[in-house]
């Protein structure tokens, strides 16, 4: 279950955010169902009559570690699905989406054909094409650093055909659809610049490294519903304290990821709590210096039975 905690005040309107966590987070966490984001789960939260805040800021629990649109790690993710998009994306419910497809369907079981959005341009003001998907999926499936390989290995072949993409695959796949929504489509240059089509745009790219601040402003010329934020700053803050010392001074706008035994206490007339369902599943495992001891079923019985299963 993910917590977030939005401080509500006359002069901040979480309204009309982006495609923060309905698809990654619809927090579908840490598998290939992870689209969307932050922003988006706090719709709509603390509307007022004063001016419109232009400006939010998250914290959050976890640095940024890459910008790469091919990384997979969830964190990242809550992060980067507010800059890049895919052919389709994931709604509230898991189900496939328009993306930058404006229609999709199989011809046969194993191919498909996706009907490319017009008009849709990258953060640098070029027009995405069939080329650039193309290159995309290569790069994606074939690149070296690239964490999507294996979501994409059933792809056999991908091809363009009058504003279309026909996508071949070895093997039948009815999550075929739920995939692609993790492959981001980019304006990947030779010199190593990338560049997204999603609502938002990072203020700065340089080369991956730990982030404790990215910062997102709003792309003017996205194809759909322009965010209400100008600028929208995700924050890592280490100390569990420190966050929320910065959330109810006001620093902080959005805290995300709030620990289980801090919600009671920031619960009240200002703040907001949103909980949203995760298919993550969190394992607890030992470090097995000694195995000899785990291969006593007494043993093993006893840790089971130590351990506080309902309280966890």
């Amino acid at each position: 279950m993910l917590e977030i905690i939005a401080k509500r005040t006359s002069q901040i309107i979480f309204h009309s955010l982006i495609v923060l966590f309905a698809t990654i987070v619809i927090l579908t966490a840490v598998n290939f169902f992870t689209q969307g984001a932050v922003l988006r789960m706090v719709e709509n939260i603390g509307r007022g009559e004063e001016e419109i805040k232009k400006s939010v800021v998250i914290g959050t629990a976890s640095h940024v570690t890459s910008v790469s649109p091919w990384n997979f790690e969830f964190h990242n993710r809550l992060v980067l699905n507010n800059v890049y998009e895919g052919l389709v994306q994931l709604d509230q419910n898991l189900q496939p989406r328009q993306g930058l497809a404006v229609t999709f369907g199989e011809i046969d079981a194993n191919t498909w054909e996706f009907r490319l959005r017009e008009g849709v341009k990258f953060h640098d003001g070029s027009e995405m094409s069939a080329h650039d998907v193309i290159k995309s999926f290569k790069s994606a499936k074939e690149g070296e650093n690239s964490q999507l390989k294996s979501i994409l290995a059933n792809v056999e072949n991908i091809e363009a055909k009058a504003g279309k993409v026909i996508i071949k695959t070895y093997q039948p796949d009815p999550t075929f659809l739920s995939k692609l929504a993790t492959a981001y489509v980019v304006k990947d240059y030779d010199n190593g610049q990338v560049f997204g089509t999603g609502p938002y745009k990072f203020a700065m790219m340089d080369e991956e490294r730990n982030r404790d601040t990215v910062v997102l402003l709003r792309f003017e010329q996205y194809w759909g519903n322009l965010p209400e934020y100008e600028m929208a700053e995700f924050r890592y803050v280490k100390d569990k304290e420190m966050r929320k010392e910065q959330f109810l001074s006001g620093q902080m706008d959005v805290w995300k990821d709030v620990p289980a035994s801090m919600i009671d206490e920031l619960t009240g007339t200002d703040v907001v709590k949103i909980s949203q369902p995760s298919l993550e599943v969190t394992f607890l495992g030992f470090g097995f210096e000694n195995m000899d001891y785990f291969r006593d079923p007494e043993f093993v019985s006893l840790v089971r039975g130590a351990i506080d299963t309902f309280a966890l």
